[in-house]
């Protein structure tokens, strides 16, 4: 489970009470591919942090008629969220190599030269249309957030993001370039 999972969960619901659906879809793009947010990670988190009384659920129905928990956070969840805010717990830990540890296409360029080089430019120029497609829906959320006028550090992160995938782009585009010898 992702380190900061569980503060990442209560700062969304600190934001707006939820069902686990609409957390998951939340979650998704806030933590690492590899911390993927599943149902059999979800669930028993929500159901630990309301059993430490950091949460709380509120049976209700959904537009389309189904049963649903809305989640909100307690009091004392409110206490422990700003306890840990405050802190600098985990703050310095990151990884050395961190740029690509926690990227999979990075640490399979390190050994590219294993690779003939059609098929190491076919995986950079694939790996390019991803980061253009990724760089075309940073750009779709951020109007969305300008729209909500979202907190200004959120939308900072995002553009932080953007510029990393805009950093991305230029070195894909370089790599490429220097295997077609140009």
């Amino acid at each position: 489970m992702s380190t900061n999972l569980r503060e990442a969960l209560v700062g969304l619901l600190l934001d707006k009470p939820n069902h686990a659906y609409a957390l998951k879809q939340l979650l998704a793009p806030r933590v690492s591919s590899s911390d993927t947010v599943n149902d059999g990670v979800l669930y028993p988190l929500l159901k630990k942090l309301e059993k430490e009384g950091i949460i709380s659920g509120k049976e209700d129905i959904s537009p389309s008629n189904r049963k649903r928990t809305i989640y909100s956070v307690t009091d004392k969840g409110k206490d422990w969220f700003m306890k840990w805010l405050e802190t600098d717990t985990d703050e310095d830990k990151s990884p050395s190599y961190d740029f690509f540890m926690g990227n999979p296409f990075l640490v399979k360029v390190q050994f590219f030269e294993r690779l003939p080089k059609e098929m190491q430019k076919e995986k950079l120029t694939v790996h390019l249309n991803r980061t253009k497609e990724k760089l075309k829906k940073f750009s779709e959320i951020r109007s969305g957030m300008m729209e909500r006028k979202a907190p200004p550090y959120r939308i900072a992160l995002l553009e932080l993001g953007i510029s990393q995938q805009r950093s991305n782009e230029r070195w894909l585009k370089e790599q490429i370039k220097i295997l077609s010898g140009n």
